[in-house]
């Protein structure tokens, strides 16, 4: 477990992380991902502030707010919006302009304030929007915003430029303390270069065109597996000494959360904030940027899949995922990574560093990969896996694939070794946390990185193997889950389960001290292994359209997009 693996220095004598010691530390936490990693610090609740709370349209004008009452509803945009003033923002084709308008019957107007804090030679924008209140039931809360973090008159005023050092996204209670999951999942917080328009805002029918494409290039993010460590209270996320990301411009923000705990629990009151730490721009720090590498999964006419870019994982079986790409154009130095993905489907994934799927795949994997008849085992939605303990699939490893130790021998090329190693997490709760349901909860996974030193548009290739928890064997590490927070008990898993396995790799550009530069960029990757499948192709005004049928066996990244912001003396400039 990650816990076991993390050190806490203390200003008192070295402590372990026992809550009941953990909160008498100045606790600073090293996660053993590479050679440097970013720091989890133990978070200010911002007591101290006063927001100047005022009624939501006016103290948050462009914020907007749903919610939804089921994963069923999210789905079929089957909510309310609690935030009607703004959908004249809508495209005319957005799931989002049939929600109900007005929250539900009894709830708390909803405000927003924000604060400024001097922190030595740092300061704290905090924005705080709520209260909002949730009873359970795996619920929806879907958020999004501009000038997240109230930056545009502090850190950025007058066309200045800062650095971030640190923050704090997430959930807090009306006393401002961070609400851990459970039994508040933090499904995504992106805060992004500022788009045309915001993420919950355009076309849903993504195929009909022409929508405004969701580009993930993210400058700060924060996902529901990274929220504590074992049992941890919720940290703050803290760049290496000496590091910062750069910004020249304020940040959009989206995200989402669901209140996990059983359906109709008591009620819970809650507010969302968005705190950053910044310094000026001209303080001697080197820039931090940031690469987002994700695999695509289908494009669903009109659903709410569209902006999730899930691939679908079937509960039976163990699975092959592969997907590769290209860096963006800059050289760079890892610092450290972040995935971001779903435990309950990971059994293990590998990342490897100027590598070709054919670099690293066995032959047979490779000729099974680009077989058409492997059609007949894909997920219906598209999704490009290979299942590797099934005859039906024109492939079996036999024996082999029962464990992750034999699968790993029988896909990957012998002595090709990856740059990072990803292993699954999970916290086991009792029930007695927060009202939350008896069940395992995500944690942040197992990574191993060594040092990666990369070229402009240098290839890479991620392997994983899926498998759902429920149906691990016991002698190899992945183990037997109990039902999910959001599955009743005695239910049946579905059919498949939604994933995600994003590579967030912080790293600093080989010409950033000299330049002063920081990059946010992304890149959208698919393995197209079925004739038939046709993914999503990105043209250069962002539209998603169907690619129409793709060669067997071909590797392609799409949607290379990045931001950069520069430091100029005097003034700060986007490029």
């Amino acid at each position: 477990m990650l816990q076991a693996a993390v050190a806490a220095a203390c200003s008192v004598p070295r402590c372990n992380l026992d809550v009941s010691v953990f909160n008498n530390c100045r606790v600073v936490i090293d996660l053993p991902m590479s050679a440097m990693s970013y720091q989890l610090r133990r978070p200010r609740d911002f007591r101290e502030c006063s927001f100047g709370f005022a009624p939501l349209e006016r103290g948050w004008p462009t914020f907007t707010a749903a919610h939804y009452a089921s994963t069923l509803a999210y789905d079929a945009f089957a909510g309310r919006d609690l935030t009607p003033w703004n959908a004249r923002n809508y495209d005319p084709r957005s799931g989002w302009r049939h929600l109900t308008p007005g929250g539900a019957a009894g709830d708390p107007p909803l405000r927003a304030g924000v604060c400024s804090l001097r922190d030595d030679d740092s300061t704290w924008s905090v924005q705080r929007v709520g209260p909002f209140v949730s009873r359970g039931g795996y619920d929806w809360w879907q958020f999004s915003g501009r000038d997240a973090g109230a930056l545009a008159d502090g850190a950025l005023r007058g066309g200045a430029s800062a650095f971030i050092v640190e923050s704090l996204i997430g959930a807090v209670d009306a006393d401002g303390a961070s609400l851990p999951y459970p039994p508040l999942h933090l499904h995504h917080m992106h805060l992004l270069p500022t788009a045309e328009r915001l993420r919950f805002h355009y076309n849903v029918s993504a195929p009909a065109g022409p929508p405004v494409g969701y580009l993930n290039n993210v400058a700060l993010e924060r996902h529901g597996e990274w929220n504590h460590l074992g049992s941890t209270p919720v940290m703050s996320e803290a760049e290496p000494e000496g590091y910062g990301r750069l910004l020249s411009w304020p940040l959009d923000f989206d995200g989402e959360l669901n209140d996990a705990r059983p359906r109709g629990s008591p009620p819970l009151t809650w507010y969302l904030q968005i705190a950053v730490r910044w310094r000026p721009a001209a303080a001697p720090l080197v820039p931090v940027s940031v690469f987002n590498v994700l695999a695509i999964g289908p494009v669903t006419d009109g659903a709410q899949a569209t902006f999730e870019r899930y691939f679908w994982v079937p509960t039976a079986g163990m699975w092959l995922g592969v997907y590769s790409g290209a860096l963006g154009g800059r050289a760079g130095k890892m610092l450290y990574v972040k995935p971001h993905t779903h435990m309950n489907l990971l059994a293990k994934a590998w990342v490897f560093a100027k590598a070709t799927p054919e670099d690293v795949l066995t032959p047979a994997v490779l000729r099974a990969l680009a077989a058409p008849r492997v059609a007949a085992d894909a997920h219906e939605q598209g999704t490009a896996l290979l299942r590797l303990d099934h005859k039906g699939s024109g492939f079996d490893l036999g024996d082999a694939a029962l464990t992750v130790k034999g699968a790993e021998a029988a896909v990957l090329r012998r002595g090709v070794r990856p740059v990072c190693v990803l292993l699954p997490n999970h916290l086991k709760v009792d029930g007695s946390s927060g009202g939350a349901a008896a069940g395992w909860y995500d944690r942040a996974p197992n990574v191993s990185c060594t040092e990666w030193k990369f070229a402009p548009r240098e290839r890479f290739t991620v392997v994983t193997l899926l498998r759902f928890c429920g149906n691990g064997a016991p002698d190899d590490g992945v183990g037997h889950c109990p039902p999910e927070p959001w599955r009743a008990a005695g239910e049946a898993p579905p059919r498949a389960l939604p994933m995600h396995l994003e590579i967030y790799l912080f790293y600093e550009l080989a010409e950033a001290t000299a330049r002063r530069r920081s990059c946010y960029g992304f890149v959208g990757v698919q393995y197209a292994l079925l004739p038939s499948f046709g993914g999503a192709k990105s043209r250069a005004d962002g539209t998603n359209r169907s690619s129409g049928p793709v060669a067997p066996g071909t590797w392609r990244s799409k949607e290379l997009r990045e931001s950069c912001s520069v430091f100029v003396p005097q003034r700060a400039r986007s490029t």
